[in-house]
């Protein structure tokens, strides 16, 4: 299963990544992300609490290689969860178009 220390990380990885990518690429990126936004949930519960942290951490799972993301089970959520869903879920798009190896 994955941390949430871990997903972490892995965001600011991914942010950093982002950051000093070509401009071009950054421009792709941007759409892509908003994309990744566009097919998150709407609504929910906010809440920071330790069960909405092991929720977070249910959602998401790295298995052979590949980031799985569920994020109806991030319920309740916080704003810095959903981000990292949504960076994850980044990441595996840009593999899959073979921009990430």
């Amino acid at each position: 299963m994955i941390t949430y220390p871990a997903v972490k990380q892995l965001a600011a990885w991914v942010f950093l990544g982002i950051l000093v990518s070509r401009a071009s690429f950054a421009g792709d990126c941007n759409s892509l992300i908003l994309e990744q936004i566009k097919e998150m949930p709407q609504g929910g519960r906010y809440s920071v609490s330790h069960f909405a942290k092991i929720r977070l951490q249910s959602s998401a799972h790295f298995e052979s290689g590949k980031f799985f993301i569920l994020p109806s089970q991030a319920s309740p959520s916080f704003c810095s969860g959903a981000t990292y869903l949504v960076f994850i879920r980044t990441i595996e798009a840009l593999r899959a178009r073979g921009q990430v190896h």
